[in-house]
């Protein structure tokens, strides 16, 4: 017997496993869908949260080296966009505090012993600030804050 017959057409045990059969493949290419759209989604977040990110250490070194008072508002805009898309990435968040707490002037409120590479990032001077970066190498934040000057080291001058 045929197996492209209608289900109609076929005894009930034939009947019984070609719908199973055709039950599976179908949950099998629904799943396969669904982890498809949930990569995709991940990587577009991902990718979006980096350019975000970027956007904002641009921004800021317009802010903390040029003295463009404009530009603390884009980099807080760009790092609160790359916050709510990197779900499981701190960076942004650590970027959006640090950006708050240089504009509010209160840098004392970060790991102390980050305080003077955040001091010399507040007065625009990057190279200083990784310096005092440099001796302080286990401090937490750390990691980020090094991401953060290599961002906008790479950004284009002004």
């Amino acid at each position: 017997m045929r197996s492209d017959l209608p289900l109609d057409a076929l005894s009930a045990r034939r009947a019984g496993r070609a719908r199973r059969r055709r039950r599976a493949l179908g949950s099998a290419i629904t799943l396969a869908i669904l982890i498809g759209l949930v990569v995709a989604r991940y990587h577009q977040l991902d990718h979006g949260g980096d350019a975000a990110a970027a956007r904002g250490a641009l921004a800021l070194r317009a802010a903390v080296v040029a003295g463009d008072a404009a530009a603390w508002d884009r980099a807080e805009a760009a790092f609160a966009a790359a916050a709510r898309g990197g779900v499981l990435d701190v960076y942004p968040i650590f970027c959006l505090e640090l950006t708050r707490r240089l504009r509010g002037d209160q840098v004392a409120r970060v790991e102390p012993a980050l305080v003077p590479a955040v001091e010399a990032l507040g007065e625009g001077d990057l190279a200083a600030a990784e310096a005092a970066l440099a001796a302080a190498p286990t401090a937490e934040g750390h990691r980020w804050l090094a991401r953060l000057l290599r961002e906008m080291r790479a950004a284009p001058a002004d």
